[in-house]
């Protein structure tokens, strides 16, 4: 009700000469701005019918414009994200790296409405912006898109002091980028984590951190090790799988890297049997020396 009496306020298409739709759409930010509205879709959907594209450049004007109202350079951005021009990925990435957390955030919605994939890396660094909301942003950013190749950055945002208060997993509560970094883990499939989980899931001061661990291993591993619904021994379980891999892993390597040293030894520095000297002396296939090391009496 509200606001279909805001937008009766503006004036018709037909009044509105064409040169003027900058100032048309300041003037209906600022009433948008007066009511405290919260949804703008239909703003953006206003727009969208009455200018089309030839909104575009005075939306990005207003969005790049420090000197007004954030939240008005916050609903410019996206408008101009919803009516998808052809360069809205180059419009778009500047932001990423504005001053102000409300349009970082903006960039990470408006890139989410426009899939673009080629934002990842801008997506990924702010990860580690200064504002936690923007980090939390980003974690769940990620997961949407399913940018499997931010599983590195997501398990370090697991692990980063800032994201638990007063510091760190071992002493701090959880603040909300773990949850959502778990949350992306499981979302683009990184199977691969799940063992580096084991430290959050053993060693997390919060209770809940450490049981949605748990949950994210089973999640990416696609199975439970046991029946019963108890953390203890569906964490034991875990660990002494993973412990058995890894055994099993090192000693694997520890036979092949035996094997390809005797398979060097063989084809670089063996020996091959020769018959017995003048001297009586044994040849290497028999427990001898090599041909140029000392004797096996020890003399020289």
């Amino acid at each position: 009700m509200v606001f279909s009496a805001l937008l009766s306020s503006i004036p018709s298409v037909a009044a509105i000469p064409a040169s003027k739709p900058l100032t048309e759409i300041e003037s209906d930010l600022a009433r948008f701005s007066a009511k405290k509205e919260i949804r703008f879709d239909r703003l953006a959907e206003h727009w969208e019918n009455k200018y089309g594209m030839a909104a575009v450049p005075h939306l990005v004007s207003i969005a790049k414009n420090t000197k007004k109202k954030d939240s008005e350079r916050f609903i410019a951005l996206l408008a101009t994200a919803r009516l998808q021009p052809t360069n809205a990925s180059s419009i778009v990435r500047p932001f990423f790296k504005d001053s102000s957390w409300m349009m970082r955030s903006a960039a990470l919605q408006a890139s989410v409405r426009l899939e673009d994939r080629s934002a990842a890396p801008e997506i990924i660094r702010l990860l580690k912006d200064p504002a936690l909301v923007i980090r939390s942003e980003a974690a769940h950013t990620i997961g949407t898109m399913k940018l499997a190749q931010a599983e590195n950055d997501l398990v370090q945002a697991l692990f980063d002091p800032k994201n638990y208060r007063p510091a760190g997993y071992q002493k701090g509560r959880a603040d909300w980028v773990p949850e959502r970094a778990l949350e992306a883990l499981r979302r683009i499939q990184a199977k691969s984590a799940a063992p580096r989980l084991l430290t959050l899931m053993n060693g997390a001061h919060d209770p809940k951190l450490r049981a949605q661990a748990l949950y994210t291993i089973e999640q990416l591993e696609g199975k439970k090790l046991v029946a019963s619904q108890s953390f203890k021994d569906r964490a034991a379980s875990w660990n002494k799988h993973y412990s058995s891999k890894l055994f099993n892993s090192q000693a694997a390597a520890k036979r092949a890297s035996s094997s390809t040293l005797s398979a060097q030894g063989s084809s670089t520095f063996g020996v091959k049997p020769s018959s017995p000297s003048k001297g009586g002396g044994r040849s290497s296939a028999t427990g001898g020396a090599s041909p140029t090391g000392p004797s096996s009496s020890g003399g020289p």
